[in-house]
């Protein structure tokens, strides 16, 4: 299997999971957009009986699935109202 394939069948194990809240660190990266899309299907369906935490540079695609966004920083978990409060903090480019 490829290292895009191994990474899609991890992040499906965990995601199916018996497991109430699942952590996804950076499940987007080194996989093609086609599995990324389904990924995020994937990832939208089931936060209807589960919570997911992700972690992701990749943040356009984490945003597309996120009701909520937290900024970690400074050992503080602050809420984020809107993309603007990231833009200011310089967190994410100013053109978004």
């Amino acid at each position: 299997m490829s290292g895009g394939e191994v990474r899609i069948l991890e992040t499906l194990l965990i995601i199916y999971s018996s497991a109430e809240f699942v952590l996804l660190d950076e499940p987007f990266h080194s996989l093609s957009p086609k599995m990324v899309s389904a990924l995020k299907d994937i990832i939208k369906e089931q936060s209807k009986i589960k919570g997911f935490i992700i972690s992701d540079h990749l943040y356009q695609d984490v945003l597309e699935v996120s009701d909520e966004i937290y900024l970690l920083s400074d050992t503080y978990l602050k809420p984020v109202k809107d993309l603007t409060e990231l833009q200011r903090f310089n967190y994410l480019p100013k053109n978004i």
